[in-house]
This record gives C-alpha cells, structure tokens and sequence, in this order.
C-alpha cells in the first residue's frame, strides 16, 4: 500500500508539473527572452510583484526582493484575455530615463513591440500610450512605429498594442480597455506602485483598481513595505522559475520537502497571497481548484473532527489538503446565509430544536469601552469586541437595526469568538479554520449570518468617541450572560442559566469569561468565583502599576483546541483549553486553596512591561505577577505555592546553579532560574522594590524608551538600584547579566548588597 501511495504521488506532481510545462509553452513567445535579463531599476524606484492565480500566466522573470532572504519574487509575467494578451511589468521605470538609456531596456523595448504586432503583417506597429509623462518612451519609439496619445480615452481601431503606467479608476475607461483586449488587442502594464507615495494620511499604496481586470487574466500586481522592492542584485533573472511563484508547480511543491519551505518570508508574502488570491478569484468548477481537489485528498473529503475522534493532519499534504478544504468551504458560505458548516453541531455547537425562542425588534444598549490602559495592546485601528449577550444559531439570518446617527462610526458585527487558524497542529478535535464572521454596519440595516454560529459582539474602533450604542436585534437567541454587581443571583439560577445558547459568558468590569454553556448550567453562585477573579485582576493591576478601574475588560476565551501550546496570550485575549483546568477556573473553593500557576501565568503575560524589558525576559519577569498574586490574594507569599513550596528547595536549586557553568545565556533559557534573581530581591527588599520600579517605567514617556537590548538591561539594573538604595553590581555580576560600566558609575553612590546565601560565589 505504501508502494503504491508512493507512485500515486510521483505521477500526481509529474502531471502537475507537466501542465505547468504545458501552460509555460503556450505562453512563452521567444521574442520576450530578453525581458529575462533586464538591469534593476534605480533604487529610487519600489518593484512590486506579480501574482500568478490560475494556470494561464507565463513567468517572464524574477527579482530577489531583500538580501534577507532567498525567495523570489515575480517580476514579469504575461497572459492572455480573449483573443488579447497582456504583459505586466512590476515597474514603470523601464519606460522612463534614465532605464530607456539602458541598451537592455531598449532591446526589451523591441521585443515588446515585436510581441504585439499584429498577426496580419503590417510595415509598423501602430501604438496607443495613455500616460502624459511618457515623452521619454514616445521620443525612444517614435522613429520606429506609429504612435498616438489616447485622446478622451478612444483606442483606434488598428491599435496593435496599449501602453499604460498608471492605475485606472474610472469604470468605463477599464471596461474600453478589456474590450480592446479581448477583441485582440495587448496591453503592457508597467506598475505605478514605485511612484506612489507611502506613509501618513497622504499614503497612495492601495490596491490598484486595474487588478480587477489583471485578476480575469490571471494575474495580479501587489507591493508589500516590508521589502519595497528596493532589489538586491544587479538584474532580474529568468534562469531559474522558482515552483513556488505559479499555481501549477506550487500545488506539488507544497508536499515536497524543498530546503526553501524553511524561508520565513515565503509563506506570508508569497505562499499564502497566492493562494488567497487563487480560491477568491477562480470558480470552485475552475481548472486549478479541480486539481486542488484531485490531487489533495483532504481538500474534496466529509471530515468531521471530534474530541472522541480527532483529525490527523501531520503531513504537509494532509494540512494543505485540509487548508485548501477550508477555503473551498468558504466558497459556499459566501453570501450565503442559510449554509451550515459539516461540523458546526461539533463545535461550536447548536441551539435545542424544540421552539427556542428568537428576539424581535429586541433594543440592546451597550456603553462602550476603549482605549489603551497601558497594557500591550492591539495594534490601531484596533475593532474592540463588546458583547451583546445574544448567539447566532448556525445558518440563520439576523437582522440588526441601528439608528442613522451610527452608521458613519465604523461600527462591526462579529459573530463568533474562535478566529484561531489550528492547521499547524498534527491532530485536531474540531473544525480547525477561523469560525468568526464579520459585516461592516454601514447602513441603517445589516443581515448576518454564519455556517457555524456564535457569540455575536459589535466592534468599535479603540479611538471611538461613542459612549454608548443602541440597536435592535431580532432572530437571535439569548446566551447564558452574568455580570457582578447587575444580575441578581435569583435571576441567574431561575431563567439565565437555562437560556439555549451552547455558550455563555461570566462577565465583570475586569474580565469577561467565554465558556461552554454546559459548564455553567448547574452553577449556583457566579458572584463569588468572579469576586475572586476581581481580586486576581486587581492584583495585577498594582504590580503594573495602572488603575485598578480599567478603561476595558480583559477577555479569558476557552477553546476546545489550542492552537499555541497549553494557553496562550495575545494582545487581544487569552484561551484556555476546555479540560481540567477549565474546571479549577470555575471552582472558588480550590483556587482560593490552591491557585493556578497556569491562569495567572497567563494573566501576567497581558500587564508585562514588553516594551522595555530585555530579550529573554518574557517567560522571566510574567511570573512576578504570578507570584504576586499567590502572595496578595491567597497569602501564600514567596515559597508557599507549587513552584516553590519552600525557600529551602529554592535556595538549594539556586546553589546548584551558581556552582555549575553560570551564564547570561544559561540564566535567559529556564524561567524559573531567571526568576529565582527576582525572588532574591523580593525576599529582602519587598515588593514595594519591584513597584517602585513599574511604577518609574509607567511614567516614562515612550520617547524615552530604551533604544537598543543592552540599554534596556541597563534601564533594569539602575532602576532597581535605585528602588532599593543599594548598589546591586556584584549582584547581578553573580547572576552573570552584562550591565554597561556607564550603568555601573551610576550607583556606585549606594551601598552593596548581595544576599548572603550567594556571597561566595562573588
């Protein structure tokens, strides 16, 4: 079986790239060779890409967009329209001095012209140039064909060939263009995107409105910042046509084990635009997603993934297979209210069948709340999710109803709360693509829907100045929703917690849980596991040294399958995983006897001074406030919890350490080390040290930040110094962390002091 699964494969990607071959023939007139080989343009000029998103374009020749990586990018590529061709050029400087001064530029000229003449032999070309600011081109070819300027956008008849360096915008003009080329006329696009502006409120760089007639050819003209196709070497090059750059030969290449998978840049900036740009452009009947679907077997399978029986998706082909499903899918559900996803029962779960009731013109009013209280936040314009307490039921149409006065607020609806994409896992217990949904409510009615159902929130801008928002709602169902100090105890245990939606969320003005709803069915008393969750937040808040009145809650989100480690935290939000540890989040009595190492880890990972500690702090200095919180809320102080049951164990952990090979290195790579320095000073000193430091890296304006790792160490080190009135440099010389001699000079005015179980190794 092997044997033969081995050979499937060979003939899969032989036939593959034999299409591929097929289509590059077709497309290969020997009269463009010379664009294979044409100098970069000034480094004054960005070269943007070409995207390949069918099998019809032909690769002309590639650039290597950043000394920082292999990959390559395209560069040209041509492809047809009808009975018309079209050469897209990733700069227009090629038509303009000084590259016209450039005999290779020229010769590239003359193939081009060659290229478009026209089948029935005429003595010249005859050429149509749409640009004003092309008098360079126009004296270059002016002695060797015909020419005329389009005058109000009329292409002549006999027109053999269309060049253009600018972007289109108006409709009917775009649309006299892909007539002229499908009745048998060329364009040749050089792209504007090196003229454009970048950057602050005058920025130009949008996506070009021409692409939309370039996307029915195949092809698609992009510019990403990161590399602002500033090139790194002398020419473009046609040598060698990377697998990755068109649709044909990626699809094998994707299961192939090629040392340049491992490049980081292929993937965001080649890998995943190209396919995003093939499954949003191409019919699900098309050509190049029925090769998606016959040669990755996930892709075109019924896959049903469970906690009882989970889905294997280990190898490249079973992941790309079960990525490329994922977009098919998406295909269907698009504008299409009434689709449901396979396994949206699975998860994120259904609505009891039996006459659940749906709202009506309900009127929910919800104050907003936005804006940065100091932590790490979501990079602007950042869209914050506020519950409404209400859950799509899968496959259905709701309506929401705003009034006038909102529709200019950029407000959204999103439904759902698991946006994680989980197919870098080997093995998965539930639909692993994004499940949220989200509409623009720009308009004074919007219908929503989703394939799997979910949690629905209306998200407004962090810069929003609303104070509060109303709208009506009607189709939806009610959710499971308590909050401390509004609902009552009474209201909870006779009506809320029986409302149908599969999940529910326990909410204060701190944080917002999101929970399955069977979790919370037979919970009595919500007041008092939130209290202590109130308190744990609390905690944190004094350690970072912002208000204990947050400007907006926190998020705690669980998922049946984590896509990063056991929990993970973002800038967003935090999610657990629904097992045991969701129980002892919900359980008071334990977590007032035990805590959880794990939640308030992660906890602390949202009020981290990211900004300013130095590189290796991460998993460090979160456990300040894990311990903080052992110590305030549950009193168990420094070596009484389960990482540190006694300061004995620690101080012989500690000495074990220092007698071996200390280093920085060493110190960075095991966070309960690095954390035992920390300890150390609390132990002596008090948290008051560590507070007097957060609160001095609060105050500081972010124009005073550290600039460089080492600056940040030293920022640390005569903080602390100071926090304490003591000079701490054969501490921290024990603990072999590398402060400047500058930083040193600074406290040499305070008295040392090294804790006396570490003297000896000074």
């Amino acid at each position: 079986m092997a044997y033969i699964k081995i050979i499937k494969t060979i003939v899969c990607i032989l036939f593959l790239y034999s299409n591929a071959l097929q289509a590059q023939q077709q497309e290969n007139p020997a009269t463009l060779k010379t664009l294979g080989d044409l100098p970069k343009p000034d480094s004054s000029f960005m070269f943007s890409a070409v995207y390949i998103i069918n099998e019809q374009p032909k690769i002309l020749s590639t650039f290597r967009p950043s000394a920082n990586t292999k990959m390559k990018l395209t560069a040209i590529a041509s492809s047809h329209l009808g009975k018309g061709k079209i050469l897209l050029i990733g700069s227009s400087a090629y038509f303009r001095k000084p590259m016209l001064n450039d005999q290779n530029v020229t010769k590239g000229i003359d193939s081009i012209l060659s290229w478009a003449r026209p089948l029935k032999k005429r003595a010249e070309p005859l050429i149509g140039v749409f640009d004003d600011d092309m008098e360079d081109f126009i004296s270059l070819i002016k002695n060797k064909c015909n020419y005329y300027r389009i005058d109000k956008h009329k292409i002549l008849k006999n027109t053999s060939v269309i060049f253009l360096t600018r972007d289109i915008k108006n409709p009917e003009i775009l649309k006299n263009i892909e007539d002229y080329i499908r009745n048998g006329g060329n364009l040749v696009f050089g792209s504007p995107y090196g003229k454009l502006k970048w950057g602050g409120k005058e920025s130009e760089v949008k996506q070009l409105n021409i692409n939309t007639l370039f996307l029915k050819s195949g092809l698609s003209n992009k510019i990403n910042p990161l590399f602002n196709g500033r090139l790194t070497e002398k020419n473009l090059t046609a040598d060698t046509i990377p697998p990755y750059l068109h649709p044909l030969t990626l699809l094998p290449w994707l299961i192939s084990n090629d040392p340049d998978r491992v490049d980081y840049y292929l993937t965001p900036y080649v890998i995943q635009p190209t396919i995003d740009l093939m499954f949003e452009n191409n019919e699900s009947n098309s050509h190049i997603l029925g090769l998606v679907k016959k040669h990755f077997k996930y892709a075109d399978s019924v896959l049903l993934p469970s906690k009882e029986k989970p889905l294997r998706i280990s190898n490249n082909e079973q992941k790309w297979g079960y990525r490329f499903k994922g977009l098919l899918a998406e295909k269907i559900y698009l504008n299409n209210p009434t689709a449901k996803a396979e396994n949206y029962k699975n998860f994120p779960g259904t609505i009891p069948a039996d006459r659940v009731l749906r709202t009506k013109n309900e009127l929910i009013t919800i104050p907003v709340r936005v804006g940065s209280q100091g932590l790490p936040e979501p990079y602007p314009v950042y869209f914050r999710p506020h519950r409404t307490g209400f859950y799509i039921p899968a496959g259905e149409r709701v309506l929401i109803t705003l009034d006038e006065s909102y529709i200019t607020q950029s407000l959204k609806a999103r439904i759902g709360v698991h946006r994680y994409d989980l197919s870098e896992l080997d093995s998965i217990n539930r639909d692993g693509h994004k499940l949220t949904r989200t509409f623009e409510l720009n308009k004074k009615q919007t219908e929503v829907y989703s394939p799997y159902g979910g949690l629905l929130s209306i998200c407004i801008a962090d810069n929003s100045s609303l104070k509060e928002i109303s709208f009506t709602l009607t189709g939806a169902v009610k959710a499971p929703r308590f909050d401390l100090h509004k609902t009552t105890k009474e209201q909870w245990k006779t009506s809320i917690r029986n409302y149908p939606a599969p999940w529910a969320e326990l909410a204060t003005d701190n944080v917002i849980f999101t929970v399955p709803s069977a979790h919370i069915r037979t919970m009595e008393d919500p007041e008092k596991i939130l209290e202590f969750w109130d308190k744990v937040m609390n905690a944190n808040a004094d350690l970072a040294a912002i208000s204990p009145k947050r400007i907006h809650p926190e998020s705690i989100i669980v998922d049946s399958e984590i896509a990063f480690g056991y929990m993970f935290t973002t800038r967003e939000e935090i999610v657990i995983p629904d097992d045991k540890s969701l129980q002892l989040m919900l359980d008071v009595d334990r977590l007032e006897k035990e805590g959880s190492w794990g939640h308030f880890h992660e906890i602390g990972h949202r009020h981290q001074f990211k900004d300013l500690d130095f590189s290796g702090l991460e998993e460090i200095t979160v456990n300040l406030f894990t311990l903080f919180t052992y110590d305030q809320v549950l009193n168990k102080k420094l070596f009484n919890n389960e990482k540190y049951p006694d300061k004995q164990k620690f101080s012989e952990n500690m000495r074990q350490y220092l007698n071996g090979t200390p280093s920085f290195k060493n110190w960075k790579n095991d966070p309960f080390l690095g954390l035992s320095m920390y300890i150390q000073i609390v132990d002596f000193f008090g948290w008051e040290a560590i507070k007097k430091v957060y609160r001095k890296y609060r105050a500081l304006p972010k124009v005073a930040y550290p600039k460089s790792n080492q600056d940040k160490i030293d920022l640390w080190f005569t903080s602390i110094c100071e926090a304490t009135n003591s000079n701490l440099t054969d501490f921290f010389e024990i603990w072999q962390i590398p402060v400047s001699k500058t930083a040193k000079h600074e406290v040499k005015k305070y008295k040392t002091w090294i804790p006396k179980e570490i003297i000896k190794h000074q």
